[in-house]
């Protein structure tokens, strides 16, 4: 039978020493003991400031404390295009390129009910939309052709974020980070080179990855499964979709974040206030410019 604990009447901040197994482990008392226990393991939890025994509950998740009751936000997931690289623009003239070449024509409002979608799910959607056929060889010509496309435009020009760089680097010094993106791994990985902020992304889930498009959750709780994982590698305890941040700048991408049990910040970067708003994002942004570590733990925690 597992154990878990209730700890009453500890300050935020409190360390709280936990003995199991003859290990001592340490926690803050803003977080909650998440490892599940096997019974008689958990011999002993101390408050050291406090100098008392604190009492344990079984079979309780909780935590209460004076000051915050709430979840602290541990990790971030950004989406890449729109968020990172603001190239929603180029893509759209390439793809407007590529598929005349077909004799199909995308409009940018056409364009802006697919976000979210993969490379392969959006040509899909635009030959059935034009009621023509498409072969999986043609499938992979257009896609490759979008795509060269695509590249060129950034090689001219990297068309970052405004204030991305700064507050990535920023939270890397203070939250795990990821980006989860139906965009492919060579394109997200290419544009975090190029912006030099590559090492500062513990995980990265691209449109390979999972099964579904966004708005589904898969996506999200893929990156989270992934940096549990090597949470778990390096002997640290694993965290809910509660203490996630997710980044996003398009409806269907807030949609995922929340369907997984994340906090959604939407950046104005792609569609508009009124959108992100409608698709119930926690907050929205008009640029991460204005964004620090404080504020982070300021508006979420």
């Amino acid at each position: 039978m597992d154990v878990y604990c209730e700890i009453y009447g500890v300050p935020r901040g409190t360390l709280i020493i936990f003995l199991i197994e003859n290990r001592w482990l340490r926690l803050a008392a803003y977080h909650r003991l998440m490892s599940i226990i096997p019974p008689g393991c958990l011999s002993l939890l101390i408050c050291p400031q406090a100098r008392q025994q604190l009492t344990i509950r079984p079979f309780v998740l909780k935590l209460k404390l004076e000051i915050n009751r709430g979840f602290m936000i541990q990790a971030i997931f950004f989406d890449f295009n729109g968020v990172i690289i603001n190239d929603e623009p180029l893509h759209l003239k390439a793809y407007q390129q590529t598929l005349a070449g077909e004799g199909i024509e995308l409009t940018e409002e056409t364009y802006m009910t697919m976000l979210g979608m993969d490379d392969l799910t959006f040509v899909r959607a635009n030959f059935e939309r034009a009621g023509k056929s498409l072969t999986d060889e043609m499938a992979k010509t257009i896609m490759a052709r979008e795509w060269e496309l695509h590249r060129q435009a950034l090689e001219e020009e990297l068309p970052l974020a405004p204030g991305v760089v700064t507050f990535v680097k920023a939270a890397s010094r203070h939250f795990e980070l990821g980006v989860v993106s139906m965009a492919t791994r060579a394109g997200i990985e290419y544009g975090l080179k190029r912006a030099r902020i590559e090492e500062a992304f513990t995980v990265i889930v691209s449109a390979s990855d999972v099964q579904a498009c966004k708005p589904d959750p898969c996506c999200y709780e893929r990156g989270l499964e992934r940096l549990n994982e090597k949470r778990r590698e390096a002997r640290r305890l694993p965290l809910l979709p509660q203490e996630c941040l997710v980044i996003e700048d398009s409806p269907p991408g807030i949609r995922s974040g929340l369907s997984a049990g994340m906090k959604t910040l939407g950046v104005t970067n792609t569609v508009s206030e009124e959108a992100l708003r409608a698709a119930q994002a926690d907050v929205v942004t008009h640029s991460l410019a204005d964004w620090t570590v404080d504020a982070v733990h300021h508006v979420f925690d």
